[in-house]
């Protein structure tokens, strides 16, 4: 069958899903036994003999706690990049819908939004179509196969009209596309007659908040969900949630809770238990507040966690503009030591240097560092123009010496040692192999340093975010460790789990924003009944 931007709505394989990530489930070594029927929360107790803090479930608040009740069809649990989308599509769709809210706006930590299966790819870049052939391939491979095959397809055929679907329903809304890595687009907004403090798909989020409480939605802002409420038959039925001032709001649904909030990179504790190289390392996101609280709640409601070491989800930003970073240049530690083949995916990259001292390395070129920018397809987005290097020499985390003696003083590495290195290096451009690391010769011819002006640019690694979220089939429905469907909870974004396995594919540029404001959007539908039709 030719895979088309419609038709995959009625391929085969996607009843496979829960059966899939049921296999999965059925390997987690920590996560906590599902409730039995005629288990309500309020019999579960906390204990002092756990392994981890979230290991018990805490007491329900009593009914005195409980400062206010509100009565809703679908609650939103978190309002990033996968919350304002699903609150939007409900709210259009007839429901009535509570938001719960951690901070005290939206929050959309991430910078792009990465979307497949766009409707006129042609117009934007890609002549012969989408080759979902090698995407597919390509997400799987580098995902390691650790993952649920059916919700990466759902997630890449979805994506596209998630976000197509909301540039038709919100007046004003200009959608653009910029095309990324060649195979995919990432997405451009702007909305008439409005102005946001957001990025990306931010500005969309933004108004989608303002939207909803103009239109009968309610948001509780600086209100986090602290539990979920289970019936006796084990369907989630609710939240609660804790107020500034300490007492707890509850809030009942008739169709179901959508856990869409965040991963876990705030909880150091989580971080020991899934990825504990994390530890120590600076944020990327200028946000606070993301403490695995689905994984908490999930857990105490029975819900499988993704079984695999979480994916970190690193960067270079942290110490700069790092505008050239995993351009494969010659790249050294903090001794002057090199220690990688720079050819690596960007992802790849980050892990290299993340076990070099303090995390951070330095690339080195010469006056001729933009001639192969076009070649370096591996690289994330390096600029083309002079002024983004002159840019990170203003500001510190670029250095120009007339010498790589000079330059080395600069960067507080011994300059002998640096000039080795550099000369060793050079030998290899000019023989066109790299006997150290093999550095493949269609990025060694660029990588020459031998005319000055000479520069070096400086990274540390840093934290995007860390993902250990719920299982979800490929509905966005929350699995418990038998690999079955807990009724009545779903999760979207970093709060579920088996879509990008050990580590994240950075090479799919915005995909952890695209798969987010996607999943979000597909739990609506599954609670709806209309998954697999179109937005």
């Amino acid at each position: 069958m030719d895979l088309t931007r419609r038709n995959f709505l009625k391929g085969a394989g996607m009843a496979a899903g829960a059966a899939a990530v049921a296999g999965l489930a059925g390997c987690a070594p920590e996560a906590q036994p599902a409730t039995s029927d005629a288990e309500t929360p309020t019999e579960l107790s906390s204990t002092s003999d756990v392994r981890w803090s979230w290991d018990a479930a805490p007491e329900l608040p009593a009914d005195d706690q409980i400062s206010e009740t509100y009565d809703c069809d679908i609650c939103v649990v978190g309002l990033g990049a996968a919350g304002p989308g699903a609150m939007y599509y409900a709210m259009k769709n007839g429901k009535k819908v509570v938001a719960l809210q951690k901070l005290e706006t939206m929050h959309n930590g991430g910078g792009g939004c990465g979307v497949f299966n766009t409707s006129d790819p042609e117009k934007y870049g890609l002549p012969e179509g989408y080759d979902f052939q090698t995407i597919m391939q390509g997400l799987v491979d580098a995902t390691c196969g650790k993952t649920n095959h059916a919700l990466i397809r759902r997630m890449v055929f979805k994506s596209g009209p998630a976000v197509e679907w909301l540039r038709d329903n919100i007046p004003g809304a200009n959608l653009d596309y910029v095309l990324l890595s060649g195979d995919h687009f990432g997405t451009a907004w702007a909305i008439d007659g409005w102005e946001s403090t957001k990025d990306g798909i931010g500005i969309v989020g933004d108004w989608i908040c303002n939207w909803a409480q103009e239109n009968g939605g309610t948001i509780l802002y600086e209100t986090p969900a602290t539990q979920l409420i289970k019936d006796d038959s084990g369907a989630v039925t609710g939240v609660i949630g804790q107020t500034a001032d300490g007492s707890y709001v509850r809030v009942n649904t008739t169709d179901g809770v959508i856990l869409c909030t965040g991963d876990i990179c705030d909880n150091e504790e989580m971080l020991e238990r899934w990825f504990p190289e994390a530890i120590g390392l600076p944020h990327f996101n200028a946000r606070d507040g993301l403490d695995g609280d689905a994984v908490k709640m999930g857990t105490w409601v029975g819900a499988a966690i993704e079984p695999v070491a979480a994916n970190c989800q690193l960067h270079l930003d942290v110490a700069g503009n790092a505008q050239f970073k995993g351009v494969p240049w010659l790249t050294v530690n903090n001794k002057g030591e090199r220690f990688m083949n720079e050819g690596q995916w960007f992802e790849f990259v980050t892990n290299s240097i993340l076990h070099q001292p303090n995390h951070e390395c330095y690339q080195i070129i010469d006056s001729h560092l933009l001639e192969g920018i076009p070649a370096y397809n591996r690289a994330f987005m390096p600029p083309d123009n002079m002024e983004a290097v002159e840019g990170m020499v203003a500001e510190g985390t670029g250095f120009k010496a007339d010498s790589i003696e000079e330059l080395a003083q600069q960067i507080g590495i011994d300059p002998s040692q640096l000039k080795a290195v550099v000369d060793r290096f050079n030998g290899f451009v000019d023989q066109g192999a790299d006997e150290d690391y093999f550095l493949d010769p269609k990025y060694l011819k660029y990588a020459g340093i031998k005319e000055g002006p000479f520069y070096a640019f400086h990274y540390t690694n840093g934290i995007n975010c860390v993902d250990a979220g719920l299982l979800v089939d490929d509905q966005m429905r929350v699995l418990a460790e038998d690999g079955q469907v807990i009724p009545g909870l779903w999760a979207a974004g970093n709060a579920s789990g088996g879509m990008f396995g050990p580590d994240y594919p950075a090479r799919y540029l915005g995909f952890s924003v695209g798969r987010s404001v996607t999943g979000g959007m597909v739990a609506v539908q599954s609670i709806l009944g209309t998954v697999d039709e179109d937005f």
